[in-house]
């Protein structure tokens, strides 16, 4: 949904931590270095994501608060995708 939404990188989608995430104002501030020319930017959530982030934000609170990753596996930082996506198929 975030790499369709807002046109991001694998890094981009996977590297979010929660001290960038503003569910206040609905965005993220991404910084310089992951995009693909460098430069920080703010990304301003739609209904969607926001709903999504949220619902990740309870499930960070109450089973993995020491994990600093908004998406995250049993705690862990998400690396790729594929693999689950193809057992799902």
């Amino acid at each position: 949904m975030m790499g369709y939404h807002y046109e991001m990188r694998r890094e981009e989608i996977f590297g979010p931590t929660w001290d960038k995430i503003n569910l206040i104002d609905g965005r993220i501030a991404r910084d310089s270095g992951i995009t693909k020319n460098d430069e920080a930017r703010v990304i301003y959530l739609t209904s969607e994501t926001y709903e999504a982030i949220s619902k990740q934000k309870k499930l960070w609170d109450m089973l993995y608060p020491e994990c600093p990753f908004v998406f995250f596996r049993k705690g862990q930082r998400l690396s790729d995708f594929r693999v689950s996506w193809w057992k799902h198929l």
